[in-house]
């Protein structure tokens, strides 16, 4: 989980730490996207893999569709997405 930057080798005085990826505690792995990096300012590289609890995108920050998000519930809780009634 610790792919939200591209890895390098450290330093002296350039620690280049790992940094974890922010999935909300939806997912369990995410990979590095350059493209996605670059699209962010050099500030967030990290793609999560296989989102669960009904969530999609890049940080598991979306409800998937016929789902809608709970307002009254933080984005890290798994019930945050609900199903649509007709």
């Amino acid at each position: 989980m610790y792919n939200d930057r591209q890895w390098r080798p450290a330093r002296i005085g350039q620690p280049n730490p790992c940094r974890l990826c922010e999935c909300h505690g939806h997912a369990k792995r995410c990979r590095f996207d350059p493209v996605r990096y670059a699209q962010t300012n050099y500030t967030s590289g990290g793609v999560c893999e296989d989102c669960e609890h009904n969530t999609i995108g890049p940080r598991c920050e979306f409800c998937k569709d016929l789902f809608y998000k709970d307002n009254s519930l933080p984005i890290t809780d798994p019930q945050v997405c609900k199903r649509k009634s007709n």
